[in-house]
């Protein structure tokens, strides 16, 4: 887990929970704030990649071509918007596999480099 996102996990949970409170319900609460800020981080980063240039390309493609078969403006805007939304959603999937694939690497490097310092494991 990122640095950031421990601190903002601590910090929304002393918030959430009395700096008393039961570590029974800390734990229930943990996992609801955890969730909150991975959707709040996910719904950001669809924000920003509705934006991109893929993104808006797609959605005036979709406007265009629905336009083009005489749909009505109404039927075009949402053709794009979904068209847009689709991109956006996409180009997630893609990032967080990318980081997938980087940290997969990242902790493979690790443990080769952790079993080359041992002697006798190889």
């Amino acid at each position: 887990m990122r640095e950031d996102t421990r601190a903002l996990l601590t910090a929304a949970c002393e918030q959430a929970c009395d700096p008393d409170a039961d570590p029974d319900w800390i734990a229930y609460t943990t996992p609801q704030v955890a969730q909150q800020i991975l959707d709040d981080r996910r719904a950001a980063a669809l924000r920003r990649l509705l934006e991109s240039r893929e993104a808006v390309a797609e959605a005036d493609a979709a406007y265009e071509a629905c336009r083009r078969h005489r749909g009505t403006e109404a039927d075009a805007d949402a053709a794009a918007d979904a068209a847009g939304h689709r991109a956006a959603e996409y180009l997630l999937r893609q990032c967080v596999g990318e980081l997938h694939v980087v940290r997969q690497r990242a902790v493979a490097a690790r443990l080769a480099g952790c079993a080359g310092s041992m002697p006798g494991v190889a």
